[in-house]
């Protein structure tokens, strides 16, 4: 999570929980896991009356092409997202449709791999193209 409030006019503070999106994968087989992920964020700039929030909550499934958490890994993540926001009174929410495509690459004998990701979400008639950067643990 980050609170960040500058210095700087005009003045705007800034909380981002977590920095862009928090995934959270239950593996239902060798190659198949489940993913519901979240973010919620929060911006106030001074001078301007009403803050800004907006949240992402969805879930994907990701097909790994490889078992061996071991090696180099290409994956597929189709998902949904409920994503919403409010400012000034005014409250709104959409189901988002999308698909990605990344890799992971492992790391401390597999318990541990940084992840990329390019993905495409729909949402409505607005079309959004993703480029994402993470980490995965793994319990086991």
């Amino acid at each position: 999570a980050g609170l960040t409030f500058g210095l700087d006019d005009p003045n705007v503070t800034l909380l981002q929980i977590p920095v862009a999106n928090f995934r959270a994968g239950i593996h239902t087989s060798d190659v198949l896991s489940i993913e519901p992920f979240g973010s919620i964020n929060y911006a106030k700039v001074e001078g301007v009356p009403d803050a800004f929030t907006d949240y992402t909550l969805g879930v994907g499934g990701l097909y790994h092409f490889s078992k061996s958490r071991n090696q180099s890994q290409l994956y597929v993540r189709p998902f949904l997202a409920l994503i919403g926001g409010s400012a000034g009174g005014v409250s709104d929410s959409n189901v988002g449709v999308g698909v990605g495509l990344g890799m992971k690459w492992p790391k401390l004998n597999g318990r541990m791999a940084l992840r990329g990701e390019g993905n495409i979400l729909s949402v409505n008639s607005n079309t959004a193209i993703n480029f994402l950067f993470g980490l995965s643990f793994f319990t086991r």
